[in-house]
């Protein structure tokens, strides 16, 4: 987590410029996901208030003259759950899991839990989750937490979260498990669901003794049903359970059982045959709730008055998606309903689900994991979403408000300033199937969430006439395309293509915009699904009404970045581009003719040279730089001083370079992104010859998605957008309007 030291996916420790250094092989930095996403653009794996950006402690003194990195993004992060303790409301638990990158292995760095002791209004991480996936979180009676992690199996603290232990489920040491319940008739009873191996491996397990011994409860006929996604119990002692399994083709089954678990019946049918999330009883009624909310995926809502024998949907027209992640029913009150979804926000019924009120409180456009009722409260309402963090209701769920203070999770991919005013900076934040915007006017003091689509978001920039766009990623349906998106003066945002059909078709994630044409827009990336996988660059001359594909390259080369060379008669144009084919792993295309037309240029390139980046110097004789890979664990620094034509390497550096940025002022100066979750810039002032870590204060922050170096009030200002935060560092000799460094 972010306010702790993490180790990354791969460990091997290097020298760099005398900092030690955390290092990984390749990544997929520029097209996150890469091979990871279905026709629909998703991962297989209205909050428009101003958000004021997130109050951080003060960073450590600097050792040397170099300025101080300040985190200044809003809080937030992928809550997975939320719970609060029935002994003390102060007490609260929320578990932080990776979305948009990695944890397959349930370890990964940016997961965890965090612990708040006055009612969720701060947030803290717990050092024993360190790294740990977590996917489910309850609470019994007495106050005992249970925490659910993904390969790790079920821990459990009986001093509200401060220490924990694990429990042995004896189903062998890593236990992936997907929640966790505690049986609302006794509160020694709990409930497991697991990811099962395999056919016929466990799913279901059920301990009578606080998690002291167990005893497998997966339904004996469940054949190839793999991953138990949710159990329910119904009040009341009846002994009446029911579970919800997804199979190996992700689709949902539901089996009921009358005493306990001992024997279990199918109870399926009438249902859509797509993947289920949820299932609560309300009442003696029985909820599921599912979908994915792309494509035809669609469930939403069904209750059964008959434990399963028959059912209805209770998701009615006025459902903008019909994909329920998690239910929560009010204690005492049967009637009152509410259903986090996928990407639309929190819906709520007050009548059994006869009606519904849509998207409450301001949750349009956020995706939500989780939603629980506080112990015995029908007005206290907690919800974990995807990017942002905890929301909090005290009206049953009327309203939400955000509550995240502490939480330092929010994965930034993409930065970037308006070249007309500088105080205005926009920046995207992506999950594995969501995402958004964030735009601020007085440089980040306070953020405005920008009214789109719920979806990843992989670059953003203004135009030079400082339009601000946003690159769609995915995932596409009916009512959302991938494609530029372009804000409009009222504030609403125009989608302007390319859309190649219905399917996610086009992976961007490159915007180039000329400087003297505004109806001229370049694009790049690569093909995706049905119309191939082929690195491609997009061109428009009338500001984004029409599109035509003007390079088609290799299977699964992608576009990275574009430069317009300065001077001439500017149809020069530069691309670089990421590969995976020999002889030439990625590279760089060259265009004379405004883009009409592309040709390789790697003339003193090595052979490998992947996740490129591009930036140019300022002045009258500018030169291009390339930053990329050029082996498994090595990276290179090249110089072209003939508009691309040709490039000679001017350093080699041990490490993943991930970006980098040319000094606006001082051609000599070149910054570097390094995929280090210690210190993760560099900094050359002999015109890329040498490197040296850059900037103070660095130790906790994650690793870099982009790297912007640009003006601000006459001096230079570095933009970092990282997995967990977005930063920003100010040269020594900025001085500001109030006579100060700072603002």
């Amino acid at each position: 987590m972010k306010r702790r030291r993490r180790a990354a996916l791969l460990v091997p420790l290097v020298l760099v410029s005398g900092v030690m250094h955390t290092l990984c092989a390749r990544t997929t930095h520029d097209m996150n996901l890469d091979g990871l996403l279905d026709a629909h653009g998703r991962s297989t794996r209205d909050l428009r208030a101003h958000v004021p950006a997130a109050p951080r402690p003060a960073p450590s003194a600097a050792t040397t003259d170099a300025p101080l990195w300040s985190g200044f993004g809003p809080d937030g992060g992928d809550v997975t759950d939320v719970g609060v303790s029935p002994v003390d409301a102060n007490v609260a638990l929320a578990s932080v899991s990776p979305s948009a990158n990695g944890g397959i292995s349930g370890y990964d760095p940016h997961s965890g839990v965090y612990r708040s002791t006055d009612g969720g209004a701060h947030w803290s991480p717990l050092p024993a989750f360190e790294s740990v996936w977590v996917d489910g979180l309850a609470f019994t009676g007495d106050g005992t937490a249970y925490a659910a992690t993904v390969n790790f199996g079920l821990w459990k603290s009986t001093d509200a979260g401060e220490h924990w232990t694990t429990l042995d489920l004896g189903i062998g040491p890593y236990v992936r498990m997907r929640s966790i319940m505690v049986d609302p008739n006794d509160g020694a009873t709990l409930w497991a669901c697991l990811v099962a191996n395999g056919p016929g491996t466990t799913s279901l397990m059920v301990s009578t003794d606080n998690g002291a011994t167990w005893t497998d409860r997966t339904p004996a006929d469940s054949g190839e049903q793999r991953d138990c996604d949710g159990v329910a119990v119904e009040t009341g002692g009846t002994h009446r359970v029911s579970v919800i399994v997804n199979d190996w083709n992700f689709i949902g089954h539901v089996w009921r059982s009358d005493d306990g678990g001992a024997h279990w019946s199918e109870v399926t049918d009438g249902l859509p045959p797509y993947r289920f999330h949820a299932v609560a009883f309300a009442g003696t009624r029985l909820l599921v709730g599912g979908g994915d909310g792309f494509g035809d995926d669609d469930v939403g809502l069904y209750a059964s008055d008959d434990s399963g024998k028959h059912w209805h949907s209770l998701s009615d027209a006025s459902w903008p998606q019909l994909a329920v992640t998690a239910l929560a029913i009010a204690p005492g009150d049967p009637q009152t309903i509410v259903a986090a979804t996928i990407g639309r926000g929190i819906n709520r019924s007050s009548d059994g689900g006869a009606t519904w009120q849509i998207e409450v409180g301001g949750t349009a456009n956020v995706a939500t994991n989780a939603v629980r009722f506080a112990p015995g409260s029908g007005s206290r309402v907690r919800v974990g979403a995807m990017s942002f963090g905890v929301l909090d209701s005290t009206d049953g769920g009327a309203s939400f408000s955000p509550a995240n203070a502490g939480l330092h999770e929010l994965t930034v991919r993409s930065i970037a300033p308006n070249p007309l005013d500088p105080e205005e900076i926009a920046f995207s934040f992506e999950s594995i199937n969501s995402g958004g915007v964030y735009a601020s006017v007085d440089h980040g003091a306070h953020w405005v969430l920008q009214d789109l689509p719920s979806a990843r978001y992989s670059r953003v920039a203004f135009s030079p006439t400082g339009v601000l766009h946003a690159i769609f990623a995915g995932p596409t349906s009916a009512t959302q395309q991938e494609g530029l998106y372009r804000r409009n003066g009222d504030g609403s945002w125009s989608n302007l293509g390319p859309s190649m059909g219905p399917y996610f078709e086009s992976r961007l994630g490159a915007v180039l915009f000329s400087a003297t044409d505004p109806d001229l827009i370049l694009l790049g990336g690569r093909d995706n699904g049905v119309a191939g996988a082929a690195g491609s660059i997009w061109r428009s001359t009338d500001a984004g009404a029409t599109w035509a594909k003007v390079h088609a390259g290799i299977d699964f080369d992608t576009v990275t970045d574009f430069e317009r060379v300065a001077g001439g008669d500017g149809n020069t144009l530069v691309a670089s581009h990421d590969g995976q084919t020999p002889p030439q792993v990625g590279g760089v295309l060259r265009s004379t003719d405004g883009g009409t037309t592309w040709s390789d240029a790697n003339d003193g390139l090595t052979e490998m040279a992947a996740l490129p980046h591009l930036c140019q110097t300022p002045g009258p004789s500018p030169a291009i730089y390339l930053s990329a890979m050029t082996s498994n664990f090595d990276s290179g620094i090249f110089r072209s001083d003939d508009g691309g034509a040709s490039w000679t390497q001017t350093a080699g550096i041990l490490g993943v370079l991930l970006d980098v940025a040319c000094d606006p002022f001082d051609p000599t100066v070149i910054y570097a992104a390094i995929n280090s979750t210690e210190q993760p810039v560099l900094r050359s002032t002999d015109a890329g010859a040498n490197f040296d870590v850059w900037g103070d204060g660095t130790a906790t922050y994650a690793a870099a998605n982009e790297l912007v170096a640009s003006v601000y009030h006459g001096g230079t200002q570095l933009l970092l957008g990282t997995s967990s935060d977005a930063f920003v560092l100010q040269g020594s000799d900025v001085v500001f309007a109030n006579g100060f460094e700072g603002p």
